[in-house]
């Protein structure tokens, strides 16, 4: 059975939002796969309690890597990779600008990190 879930906006009326990949009213937690500017644009003004987000890092860029021992590829697909510095920072701007706009005043926003970052 699919799960189809609705938001109201005050200009337009129901929108419909695609079935969520994972439903638990009990705990009242609703996640969603998919163009996460699309999917924000659906949701209503200062209506999330928690956003996880886990953003391109821009790094497919046929580079190499090594993991567990081995040379892999750094490429994730286009969607990873970098239309410049530029375009990358109006992507981050882009995104981040939603998650506010459906934040709860007291609401969060955690962001996953890189876990090869340098962290010193």
């Amino acid at each position: 059975m699919t799960t189809k879930s609705f938001t109201q906006n005050e200009a337009k009326g129901p929108i419909e939002l695609p079935a969520p990949v994972f439903d638990d009213p009990r705990h009242h937690i609703r996640l969603y796969h998919g163009d996460s500017l699309e999917l924000l644009a659906l949701l209503p003004e200062s209506s999330v309690d928690l956003i996880f987000a886990d953003p391109p890092y821009f790094l497919s860029n046929g580079g190499i890597t090594c993991h567990a021992g081995k040379m892999v590829s750094v490429n994730k697909g286009a969607w990873d990779k970098s239309q410049g510095p530029a375009a990358n920072h109006e992507f981050n701007r882009s995104w981040l600008a939603a998650c506010q706009r459906i934040l709860k005043p007291n609401g969060s926003l955690s962001r996953n990190r890189r876990s090869d970052a340098n962290t010193s």
